[in-house]
């Protein structure tokens, strides 16, 4: 069906019958409205209106179909085309719909792919997990070292260290939601060097603490967990010590002496 040969069609015959808009509207229970944007190709008849459109313009369903009036003699004949025709306008329709449909899911998908895959690093990618950890505000980022890691579940903490500078840095790696071998830098804080500093964060039902340290002198370092003084031991003067409790409290765990 071409709407605009439709309208004129539904125009001329309403003319004919000497109906104006507003009558054609009333006999068909819609607005004039309605009737104006089908004369002028805007919009067509929906298939509920067609065979009481038909009957108020004294026409074919055909008829209005194919936008003319059709010898009676041949009408059977047209009217089996018109059907095939729209058919196959319908099918082609939905197949372009369903097609744009699938294709703007397939750049959506394929962008977040792209997004998480390029936002994420590997942990054994070293360079690419410095750049991630984002030391740009920081003087010398670019000599920056992984001193040492460790993982806990989908996370990574990894202590890092510039050798001219004084503050040894850490940052928290969280698996990425897509693909589950790379990872994203998700936070972190710094401490001076020849010190012991905390992390802490808690996400959902999982409660985190992590002490990081280096250069330390002492051999043990103390902190209070729960109301019970603990202690754990510092080997080479590094420390990173990585506590999870998946619960709903905080663990509670704070350095003594820092």
């Amino acid at each position: 069906m071409d709407n605009k040969q439709t309208g004129r069609f539904i125009c001329e015959r309403r003319k004919e019958l000497s109906l104006n808009q507003k009558d054609l509207a009333e006999k068909l229970n819609i607005t004039d409205k309605a009737v104006s944007k089908w004369e002028t190709g805007r919009s067509a008849p929906d298939i509920s209106m067609l065979e009481p459109l038909a009957e108020a313009l004294d026409v074919s369903v055909a008829e209005i179909l194919k936008g003319e009036k059709i010898e009676k003699e041949k009408l059977n004949e047209v009217s089996d085309k018109i059907i095939v025709q729209t058919m196959k306008k319908s099918r082609k329709k939905i197949f372009i719909g369903a097609f744009s449909v699938l294709l703007i899911l397939a750049i959506i998908v394929g962008g977040q792919f792209l997004y998480h895959y390029f936002n994420s690093v590997s942990p054994e990618d070293t360079e690419r997990i410095i750049k991630s950890a984002d030391f740009s505000s920081i003087e010398g980022d670019e000599d920056m070292e992984i001193i040492k890691s460790v993982r806990r579940g989908k996370y990574y903490a990894f202590l890092m260290k510039n050798p001219d500078h004084d503050e040894a840095h850490l940052r928290v790696f969280q698996a990425d939601k897509i693909f589950k071998d790379r990872f994203i830098c998700t936070g972190g804080t710094s401490a001076q060097t020849g010190g012991i500093g905390q992390y802490s964060y808690s996400e959902n039902h999982l409660n985190t603490d992590i002490f990081f340290g280096y250069a330390v002198k002492e051999d043990v370092y103390r902190y209070d967990y729960r109301g019970a003084e603990c202690e754990r031991p510092v080997k080479d003067g590094v420390v990173l010590d990585f506590m999870i409790e998946y619960n709903h409290t905080w663990t509670h765990a704070v350095l003594k002496g820092y």
